[in-house]
């Protein structure tokens, strides 16, 4: 009785053990490490708008997607087969946040998948103007001030450079607060300043600062005001006479142009009136040879006769004359 029960709850542990799930690991594969010479993978702004991308195949992988996409997080739907690089143009690119996400196959199926955020700006600052203020006493140096802006990655820094020296690092802040010069030597100083935003594009913009020894800081203010709307009034007057003289200009041109086509139209109607001319004296000088050739026809010639013919001759032989040196003259002055 004792063994029979025994073997009962042998059997019964064992059905149970039976109808227990069995538990399979699918090992997919780890999201991708993703690799560029070109782009920052780290979210850091680039500058550029072509490059590539690579990472290391695993040797169980089958597959491989990749997609460019404007959100995070998003599983990549286009399969581009085994490749381990992908590269990209300024065609597939925007200026901006963008997304790249890699994932692999195996046998086990899509594994874990990575979004390199990619951050493009390829332009450089907006232009700006540059303030130069000077103190009110005759202490401290000039300031200069200026409020670049960038639409796209933001105004990181500015470069200045006074004169020959090497530039100096200047952050936003300071420069919209303005940023103190160092001495300047008397005379007139070129300053550049340099806006750089996130992604490292540049604009560049330069100012004069006159420095007269001797000269408190509000005269040389005034100064400077002075001479800048001197450099003003002068650039308004070049100005002016260049526009005046452009219209003297094209208003000879226009009157040349004029006189050419009177010119042209007077040399078509003289070489007109040439022709016409030549073709009535030839009618004329054919008709007056049919006169003295009936004249000659006649058996016997009388006075009247003989001196008609003579007549003819000589208004032949001066019409003949005076028609070759007038046409003569006009062929001269067509021809000139």
């Amino acid at each position: 009785m004792v063994l029979h029960s025994s073997r009962y709850m042998f059997l019964t542990i064992g059905a149970v053990f039976l109808l227990l799930p069995v538990f399979v690991w699918a090992d997919t594969p780890s999201a991708p490490m993703v690799y560029s010479d070109e782009f920052a993978t780290d979210g850091s702004w680039n500058s550029v708008s072509e490059g590539s991308f690579y990472w290391d195949l695993p040797a169980d992988v089958e597959k491989v997607a990749v997609e460019l996409s404007d959100e995070d997080r998003q599983e990549p739907q286009k399969s581009h087969g085994l490749i381990s690089q992908f590269e990209v143009t300024e065609s597939d690119l925007r200026q901006g946040l963008q997304y790249l996400s890699v994932q692999f196959k195996n046998n086990d199926g899509w594994g874990e998948f990575v979004s390199v955020p990619l951050l493009i700006d390829t332009i450089p600052p907006n232009p700006f103007s540059i303030e130069v203020i000077f103190s009110t006493n005759n202490e401290g140096s000039p300031l200069l001030v200026a409020r670049a802006t960038d639409d796209i990655s933001g105004v990181l820094e500015y470069q200045i450079s006074v004169g020959k020296q090497s530039p100096v690092l200047v952050s936003t802040d300071q420069m919209q607060s303005g940023f103190e010069l160092p001495f300047l030597v008397p005379g007139i100083t070129n300053v550049s300043v340099t806006a750089v935003d996130a992604a490292s594009n540049m604009y560049q913009d330069s100012v004069s600062v006159i420095a007269i020894e001797g000269m408190s800081a509000e005269v040389m203010q005034g100064s400077w005001h002075k001479l800048t709307s001197i450099v003003n009034m002068s650039h308004f007057t070049i100005l002016f006479l260049t526009s005046i003289l452009l219209i003297m200009l094209l208003y000879l041109r226009s009157q040349r142009l004029e006189y050419y086509k009177k010119e042209n139209r007077l040399r078509w109607e003289m070489k007109t009136a040439k022709s016409q001319t030549e073709k009535i004296f030839t009618a004329l000088r054919d008709e007056i040879h049919e006169q003295i050739e009936s004249i000659n026809t006649k058996s016997k010639l009388t006075k009247k006769d003989k001196e008609m013919k003579e007549s003819l001759h000589r208004a032949l032989q001066v019409s003949e004359a005076l028609i070759e040196r007038e046409l003569s003259d006009v062929e001269e002055v067509i021809t000139s």
